[in-house]
């Protein structure tokens, strides 16, 4: 059909008049449905509702999958360090003797002038008088002093062999280096703190109360290699004494060995503590075993002998590790959390590790937090440890990490930057802060497995 040949109305022969007068009684007989208008305000809202919550779900698969069957790494396995510190209670009789003049406060002050925590900016340290000099760093050996007893590990003499090379005597150049280690001002403050009944390790250190947005894992911890030099100028200095015949002051010297090590064990705040207290303490104890054999004292050196280990050298013989059993694990955790008997350094270890999976361990708790049962823990150890109120303040740290997550101050790279993005965003939009914080704790421990 030519549809040039209907160019008007009236071409169609089609009456466009009777239709228009009649249009209003066929409205009326025969009503039309209309569609809702689908640019009215309630539909955009509800297109932009829907849209949101599937963004929402697609951004929250990126925490949550990085956060998912994490806990495990955050239930601490304390049975290596328990069976160390067992081990080494079998020396507390060989500690220096308490003096109850020492007070916590200066103890603390005392630790604070000899110990060489690394600084940061969250934990101000305290201010005191000046530190010591510690003149075993800045005496250069001849290569004539302490032949054979040298140490990539030490810049003196080998601590374990000194004592018992002392029968043999000691050159004047070796002498003039052991009194001026064993008379340095530095072992009044070290004295003090191995005689402290306690020792107030957190005040002493740092400025309290924490800042409100410090991070529980970057609290500064003290020298591991720093002490353990520490304990090996100590046994200069007792060789010195002995060497200078004063075996009773040489004794003194290595008892306090001893108990400054157990002050860590005993007074510390985290696991990097109890290991550095167990180090010394064996230190001192090695002193003393070979003291009191040059000493004819053998009935004391059976008690303090070294233990010997004999290690299985073939893949066979070494026993296989037991399976990871999370419930058992935790169990155990919240169990050494309040023995009253076990070290105080391990029992805050494993708060504040439970701490951890307590916001971040787990999908559920990052999304509610904290259980019950761990915030009912978390106050138990809380009445039960805080002593001074510099550890008051340790367990608001504790607390606000169990409930806010642990903050992560390290960048861990391009998909670690990613992930706490998209987490931030949701943190924002749901007010959880957990969500965040884990989210960065997750993925900067995914990049390292």
């Amino acid at each position: 059909m030519n549809a040039a040949r209907f160019d008007s109305k009236e071409d169609l022969g089609y009456d466009w008049a009777r239709d228009a007068a009649s249009a209003p009684a066929l409205h009326e007989s025969h009503p039309i449905e209309r569609t809702a208008d689908r640019s009215s305000w309630p539909h955009v809202l509800l297109r932009a509702v829907g849209r949101a919550a599937i963004g929402l779900t697609l951004l929250s698969a990126i925490p949550m999958g990085l956060v998912a069957n994490r806990s495990a790494l955050f239930i601490p396995n304390m049975s290596h360090l328990q069976a160390k510190t067992a081990e080494a209670d079998t020396w507390r009789e060989f500690r220096a003797p308490i003096d109850a003049s020492i007070t916590p406060q200066a103890a603390g002050d005392a630790l604070r002038r000899i110990a060489s925590p690394r600084p940061h900016k969250d934990y101000p340290m305290r201010t005191v008088s000046a530190t010591h000099a510690r003149p075993w760093n800045s005496i250069t050996l001849t290569p004539d002093m302490f032949v054979d007893m040298r140490t990539p590990q030490y810049k003196g003499p080998a601590a374990f062999m000194l004592i018992g090379k002392t029968p043999a005597g000691y050159s004047a150049r070796e002498m003039a280096y052991l009194r001026e280690v064993a008379e340095a001002p530095f072992w009044k403050d070290f004295d003090a703190v191995a005689h402290a009944r306690q020792v107030d390790l957190v005040g002493g250190l740092f400025e309290t109360p924490f800042q409100s947005d410090a991070s529980l894992m970057a609290l500064p911890t003290i020298g591991f290699a720093d002490s353990k030099q520490v304990a090996y100028a100590a046994v200069s200095r007792a060789t010195y004494y002995l060497a200078s015949g004063n075996p009773a002051e040489a004794e003194r010297v290595l008892r306090n060995v001893v108990s400054f090590g157990f002050t860590f064990i005993d007074q510390g705040v985290s696991a990097i503590d109890a290991m550095i207290g167990r180090v010394i303490v064996d230190i001192g104890r090695d002193g003393l075993y070979h003291l009191y054999m040059q000493t004819g004292r053998g009935d004391l050196a059976v008690k303090i002998e070294p233990i010997v280990r004999v290690r299985p050298t073939a893949p066979s013989q070494r026993p296989s590790p037991a399976p990871f059993n999370e419930e058992a694990t935790r169990a155990a955790a919240i169990a050494l959390i309040g023995n009253p008997n076990a070290p105080r350094t391990l029992r805050l270890e494993a708060m504040e590790m439970l701490s951890y999976g307590g916001s971040c361990g787990s999908v559920r708790t990052m999304l509610t937090g904290p259980s019950g049962e761990l915030r009912a823990t978390l106050a138990s150890a809380r009445s039960s440890m805080a002593r001074f109120p510099s550890e008051q303040a340790f367990f608001d740290l504790l607390e606000r990490t169990m409930e806010r997550g642990p903050k992560v101050t390290r960048d861990a790279g391009v998909l670690a930057r990613v992930a706490s993005g998209t987490a931030e965003v949701l943190s924002a939009i749901t007010g959880n802060e957990r969500i965040a914080t884990c989210t960065k704790l997750a993925s900067t421990i995914q990049l390292n497995d």
